[in-house]
């Protein structure tokens, strides 16, 4: 299942990921016509009573992503933050772990969690290797999609068009450590993203809030699409707002 996943992050026809937080969210996403599933760390977090940032016990995470793995037909990958770990060989076990349950990717964040902000590049790709060599050892493989914080960082107030060469530079990083696709959240401008695709090998992800962006991301290149906690956010605002309709009858 791990080749027909790299197989859909195509140039022509992007691989769209509505991310999920639970089976039936998953199932109902699959039923749509979803070629692959993602999960939502915060949208996962909010489901089961906990705030994002690895506030949820990994074991919780493995709980969750077993039981989607089980109940869809087609590939599944999921948001692992950064590894729940600042440690590379544990990060890699943390890796390996999920990929037992039955998912064929993982995101991977290079976020400090105490500033919010990218960590040293050699830091980062301290824990890439060490996942690819895990993989390797264990004859496991995993799509390992490396999230980059550059366009989400607090304390750069550059403007994005100035931070792209720090963008490029840290997707080099990257893909020579390891990773299979490169994601920038927060990269809105989709010259910035033609730029990206047009240097880097790897395909790039973004995050997109609605189909209107979804549209303009998909011309601007990016072979991978996904909508992060936007779909758990609107879920629940119709549930909302079906129940106070309902209840003020």
């Amino acid at each position: 299942m791990i080749e027909t996943f790299k197989r859909l992050h195509n140039a022509g026809a992007p691989l769209v990921l509505l991310n999920v937080w639970d089976v039936g969210s998953a199932l109902g996403i699959e039923r749509a016509g979803a070629q692959a599933i993602a999960t939502s760390s915060w949208a996962v977090a909010a489901a089961r009573g906990y705030d994002d940032g690895e506030a949820l016990p990994f074991e919780e995470l493995e709980d969750v992503t077993r039981r989607i793995a089980k109940s869809i037909s087609v590939p599944l990958t999921v948001d692992i933050e950064t590894g729940y770990s600042e440690a590379p060989a544990e990060v890699a076990d943390h890796a390996l772990r999920i990929r037992k349950t039955g998912a064929v990717g993982i995101n991977i964040e290079d976020r400090d969690p105490k500033t919010a902000s990218p960590v040293m590049i050699e830091d980062f790709t301290a824990k890439l290797r060490a996942i690819v060599r895990a993989q390797e050892s264990e004859g496991e493989a995993l799509f390992i999609n490396a999230r980059s914080e550059v366009f989400f960082d607090p304390e750069d107030s550059t403007r994005p068009a100035e931070r792209l060469e720090h963008a490029m530079e840290r997707a080099h990083a990257y893909v020579d450590a390891g990773a299979n696709g490169i994601f920038f959240p927060g990269l809105t401008d989709p010259d910035l993203v033609a730029k990206l695709v047009e240097e880097i090998g790897a395909p790039i992800n973004v995050m997109v809030p609605d189909v209107k962006q979804l549209k303009i991301m998909k011309q601007a290149g990016a072979r991978r699409i996904s909508f992060g906690p936007a779909p758990y956010l609107s879920a629940m605002e119709m549930l909302t707002n079906c129940s106070r309709e309902a209840l003020t009858l």
